[in-house]
């Protein structure tokens, strides 16, 4: 039988939630975003568990950048390297930060570069990804209205239930929190996509220009990165701090 549906599923049994917009725009004439642009298996159930996911499930940890360097890594479905990049880090996964990760389509990945699923296939070439995570945790009353961040205090978690800020759908007028994303690709050629699904064009390689990296809590990353090899087998990232 196709694993697809199974393997995805079994990623809500361990506590992993949807990266697609599990919400769409009552608004027909509003574009609906893939944050993660369907290559992933909490999305379009496709390929491995990427970098987020893995650290949730504490599957890997990540290098953590704290000035500047070089930093090798190899596949990242092979190995479980990724880099952690943030002006401060709490040391959990519940935080605001960007990960980077060496894509290739070996192991998990093989079966969806050809195969795919719900329209969605996997890059055919290795290349660097980079993703924005916003995990910071809010204080809830009621399973809807987010009071504040837990990291603000202000608030009991005996009297209030507690979750992610932010999700992967933003629309339908969406609150103040509602306006970030959960876990999002960051695109290459980001006009270059196929029915919003990132292909070999939307990673990063040698030579290519790293946007800036903001921080929806306020400034950029201190960072100027760059990548100074890619091989089939490895990428090495370089961090000059600003």
């Amino acid at each position: 039988p196709d694993a697809h549906t199974y393997i995805h599923e079994t990623g809500h049994l361990l506590g992993l939630t949807d990266y697609y917009p599990t919400i769409v725009p009552s608004n027909k004439d509003v574009e609906v975003i893939e944050p993660t642009s369907r290559i992933d298996m909490m999305d379009c159930s496709v390929g491995d568990e990427t970098s987020f996911s893995k650290m949730f499930l504490n599957w890997t940890r990540p290098m953590f950048v704290t000035d500047s360097c070089e930093l090798t890594i190899k596949s990242f479905t092979d190995t479980g390297d990724v880099i952690l990049v943030a002006n401060t880090w709490n040391r959990t996964v519940f935080d605001e930060y960007y990960l980077i990760e060496f894509y290739t389509p070996t192991g998990l990945n093989t079966y969806d570069v050809s195969v795919g699923n719900n329209d969605a296939k996997l890059p055919r070439v290795p290349g660097v990804k980079i993703y924005h995570v916003d995990a910071r945790l809010a204080y809830y009353l009621g399973q809807n209205t987010i009071l504040g961040y837990c990291e603000n205090g202000g608030y009991s978690p005996e009297a209030y239930s507690f979750g992610f800020a932010h999700n992967n759908s933003t629309y339908d007028d969406p609150d103040e929190y509602q306006k970030n994303y959960l876990y999002q690709l960051i695109l290459n050629n980001s006009k270059d996509t196929q029915n919003f699904c990132a292909g070999d064009r939307n990673l990063f390689r040698s030579g290519d220009e790293i946007p800036t990296l903001k921080l929806n809590r306020g400034g950029e990353i201190n960072y100027k990165i760059s990548i100074s090899v890619l091989e089939f087998t490895k990428a090495t990232i370089k961090f000059e701090k600003a």
